[in-house]
């Protein structure tokens, strides 16, 4: 089924405000016999290889950049991690959506996934887009933030980083009431190597302004560059 079936399917349901234990009415697919269900083309988004790095814990800290080149954004965007073991023939999948719900055309932002212990010393891990689409722009329900006087101070040890700044709403979107944050860090060799994700229940009129300061951390080795993106819900 579409996207576009299934919220027609659930209309009380916010797709921007999911929660754990939700239910959700899956719509029946009228299949001929003899027939292949059609499945819908994803937006020609990009998404590198998984990157893994082991944690304190034995766990695994793993992520995958996609990146949006087209002209238009994308929504709705999933990935499956698949975790898997060689030697015992094991194999762990997880489905991950984008920290964001929305990849603004010409930016990039990773997935993330944690594996905990005990992961096999062997184990491979790889990654697939799962969902992608085309944003709506006819029925808005995501506004882009931008970002006031941003700074990004890195730690002595490089293995945090500080930001601070404050948002601005566009002055065409209508007042929200919840903020998502997300930065993402990078090594010298442009490798992704931490993320951090921020939500905040938020008052904010068209073109009004609030501070923010949080940190990102590195699940392995030192930040170089720190990429921040943000959106709004009403």
């Amino acid at each position: 089924i579409t996207v576009a079936d299934l919220q027609t399917a659930n209309p009380g349901v916010n797709p921007n405000m999911l929660s754990i234990g939700k239910t959700l009415i899956i719509p029946p697919v009228k299949v001929t016999p003899g027939a292949v269900a059609p499945s819908p083309k994803p937006f020609g988004v990009t998404l590198g290889e998984a990157k893994c790095y082991s944690a304190v814990s034995g766990g695994w800290h793993c992520f995958a950049v996609v990146e949006n080149n087209k002209k238009s954004a994308a929504e709705n965007l999933s990935a499956a991690f698949s975790l898997s073991d060689p030697a015992g023939g094991e194999s762990i999948t997880r489905m991950v959506p984008l920290a964001l719900n929305r990849l603004p055309a010409g930016s990039r932002l990773p997935f993330y996934i944690f594996f905990p212990a005990p992961v096999p010393a062997e184990a491979d891990v790889h990654v697939a887009l799962l969902t992608a689409t085309r944003a709506n722009e006819a029925t808005e329900t995501v506004f882009p933030l931008s970002f006031e006087d941003l700074e990004i101070n890195l730690q002595k040890d490089g293995n945090s980083a500080t930001l601070s700044g404050s948002i601005r709403l566009a002055d065409n979107a209508q007042e929200i009431h919840r903020i998502v944050l997300v930065a993402a860090a990078y090594n010298p060799m442009g490798e992704i190597i931490g993320l951090r994700r921020i939500e905040q229940e938020i008052t904010l009129s068209a073109g009004g302004e609030s501070p923010f300061d949080f940190e990102v951390f590195s699940a392995h080795g030192m930040i170089h560059t720190v990429e921040v993106l943000g959106e709004a819900y009403p």
